[in-house]
């Protein structure tokens, strides 16, 4: 609790002394000092830094921007209402904006400066992923404008808390200008560049490079439609050899710092669902499980049996880091020289297009990818592709010569 004290100053003029206690991130504690001319501030003042300090905040005026947001992250990730991977996206994009304006006292931080911030970020805002071959890539990169939409938003929950805590006066992000939203532009694969991912998957797998069963990773993405973070966390007891289904009733996410997290929780009540799976897939499905029953003879007691065995895991059947995956299929991709697709869910946008393509109803194809909505599968998955277009283009030109009369 903050104290006031009175004194007098070498030529004899009153003072008010504010006395506080402000916690160090390390438990230490340090006592701290303000003096005023009057009474009246000076009690103004220690009425604030006893609020502050109860809620473990300290002097608001020294607390720069990252601070808060540190300590703003603390306090959601211990409610423990936000998914690991919602926490790690909040924590990435506020680091982001912690490069710029982290060292900003909290109570100076402007709309202006978001403005300049994001301006930024557009340019360099991204880090790139290192070297390829001879290439050497620039340390920083541009970010999308969904990007930084996202940590506008992201910026704006977190300093609207530190309105309502009497931080700061105003929300400076109310009067900031994020970049509009785009909608984005996946697509799926071709045909002929699903035959040369195939192709490069199964040469992989022949050569024991990447990551072993890749070639069977590669089909289950192609003919489920199923999400990373779903296809990692498929258990065997998910697996059923007598109705060639896989029932999806778990996720493999990781947190900020890629640790891999087995959950029980899906992404919405639709995502829990049963995939039938080709029987040719089966069948190899069946022979994974024999050669990693081998493996898990080998391993013994090391071999991570509970709460399951899953059957794509990592070393000694651990949780596999959802990133190593998309790592693996990235190198599939320059290998079959395929480019502009995502790594993983590339797959997802294919299957759902060839099914919508080859005449499947459009509320089984919703269903089989777990969309809560039909809209949805249509908005985002409905994909075509210049072979395609060529295609009905043909139809179309054949349908129209039969309609409009020769001339001679």
């Amino acid at each position: 609790m903050a104290s006031v004290q009175k004194h007098q100053t070498p030529a004899g003029e009153p003072r008010w002394r504010v006395f506080w206690t402000v916690t160090a991130p390390d438990g230490r504690s340090r006592q701290q000092t303000k003096t005023f001319k009057t009474s009246k501030e000076a009690k103004q003042f220690a009425g604030k830094m006893t609020d502050q300090e109860a809620l473990g905040i300290g002097d608001v005026d020294r607390m720069t921007v990252a601070a808060f947001f540190n300590q703003w992250l603390e306090e959601i990730e211990s409610r423990g209402d936000k998914s690991p991977t919602t926490l790690a996206n909040y924590r990435r994009n506020l680091d982001r904006l912690s490069a710029y304006v982290g060292s900003k006292p909290l109570v100076k931080l402007s709309a202006s400066d978001l403005d300049a911030t994001y301006t930024k970020m557009l340019k360099t805002g991204g880090k790139a992923r290192g070297t390829y071959g001879k290439a050497v890539r620039p340390a920083s990169v541009p970010l999308s404008p969904n990007t930084v939409n996202s940590a506008h938003r992201i910026v704006h929950a977190c300093l609207e808390a530190a309105r309502r805590k009497k931080l700061i006066g105003v929300n400076p992000v109310k009067d900031a200008t994020a970049p509009k939203l785009r909608k984005p532009k996946a697509r799926a694969f071709t045909d002929s560049e699903v035959e040369r991912l195939i192709v490069a998957a199964f040469a992989a797998e022949e050569r024991g490079r990447l990551y072993p069963g890749i070639d069977l990773v590669t089909l289950l993405l192609m003919t489920s439609g199923m999400r990373r973070s779903e296809l990692l966390a498929i258990a065997w007891d998910a697996v059923s050899f007598e109705t060639n289904t896989i029932h999806i009733r778990r996720t493999l996410v990781e947190n900020y710092d890629h640790q891999p997290i087995l959950r029980d929780v899906m992404k919405t009540e639709q995502s829990e669902r049963s995939i039938i799976i080709p029987q040719a897939i089966i069948e190899r499905l069946r022979q994974h499980k024999v050669r990693q029953a081998e493996q898990m003879m080998r391993w013994g007691r090391e071999y991570m049996r509970k709460p399951c065995v899953l059957v794509f895991p990592g070393l000694a059947g651990h949780p596999l880091q959802p990133h190593r995956l998309t790592i693996v299929m990235r190198q599939i991709m320059r290998t079959a020289k395929v480019y502009g697709a995502p790594p993983v869910h590339g797959w997802r946008h294919s299957h759902a297009t060839s099914l919508l393509v080859d005449g499947a109803d459009i509320v089984t194809i919703s269903k089989r990818l777990g969309h809560s909505k039909v809209t949805t599968t249509l908005n985002i998955y409905a994909h075509g592709d210049q072979e395609r277009d060529i295609a009905a283009s043909d139809l179309a030109g054949a349908r129209l010569a039969k309609l409009v009369p020769t001339t001679s």
